[in-house]
């Protein structure tokens, strides 16, 4: 499916592969996912994309933490993301909209139990 797409479109076409715990990829990896005919060939161009720095993600991360009104993100908590994301920013944002989610529909349903059991709140 990929190899016809590839070779019948005109447009430019993105894939993103990301492999976080090996830090790059492996050529075997890629090869799974695209025949090596393809991939090595005139039609495909592998960009490699350097990690992000500790302090440059730190930076993006307090802005997202800030345009969402999230509270303020600690240096651990960025340390901490940075570290598990191996500078992939995009997975650093995947954790803390994970993290920040997961923690918002656990207060939500909380209130939600809470204001169910409080007979004062009723008419």
């Amino acid at each position: 499916m990929i190899e016809g797409h590839i070779r019948r479109t005109s447009v430019p076409t993105i894939f993103i592969f990301s492999d976080v715990y090996e830090g790059k990829h492996r050529p075997d990896d890629l090869e799974r996912l695209i025949p090596p005919h393809i991939l090595y060939s005139h039609l495909v161009k592998i960009l490699p994309i350097q990690p992000v720095t500790k302090s440059k993600m730190k930076k993006c991360l307090e802005s997202i933490a800030k345009a969402e009104k999230l509270d303020p993100l600690s240096s651990e908590i960025t340390d901490e993301i940075h570290l598990s994301s191996r500078g992939d920013l995009r997975h650093a944002i995947f954790n803390i909209q994970f993290q920040y989610g997961a923690l918002k529909k656990a207060a939500k349903s909380c209130r939600s139990a809470t204001n169910f059991g409080d007979m004062s709140k009723r008419d």
